[in-house]
């Protein structure tokens, strides 16, 4: 789990996530607006031309200062907790085909669980993938 993770409001631009994302080597953000979780986009959510014209001409030129909502069609956002388990994680992430679950305690994120993390924990004995939480 990655704690305390950078978070984008929905009205600001797409090259602002992009930016983050690059700049910071995240394929995913949560998307807050009024301290609540309401959508996450990620790298698969960016249109292809977004992600390779980066440039400040583009930028200015193009659409690309669309915001992130526009991009949140599904609102529905899965997350857990940091006592879930990996494997409940692996499963909720499997099931949904999302790339990441941002992690929730009493309302408020806390930290984000990617595939990284899930591939993290691979190398330990099954036992643990089935016992240890996200938070580890």
């Amino acid at each position: 789990m990655t704690p305390e993770p950078d978070t984008i409001a929905p009205e600001q631009p797409l090259y602002r996530a992009l930016d983050t994302m690059h700049q910071r080597g995240y394929r995913h953000l949560p998307v807050v607006e009024a301290d609540r979780v309401i959508g996450m986009v990620s790298m698969r959510d960016m249109p292809l031309n977004y992600r390779i014209l980066r440039s400040r001409w583009i930028q200015e030129k193009t659409d690309i200062i669309r915001s992130i909502g526009t991009l949140i069609v599904d609102r529905t956002v899965h997350t857990v907790t940091p006592e879930t388990t990996v494997w409940q994680a692996a499963i909720l992430m499997a099931d949904n085909r999302i790339g990441s679950l941002p992690v929730m305690q009493h309302d408020k994120l806390v930290g984000i669980f990617t595939e990284r993390d899930m591939v993290r924990n691979c190398w330990k004995i099954p036992d643990h993938i089935t016992t240890a939480h996200v938070n580890e």
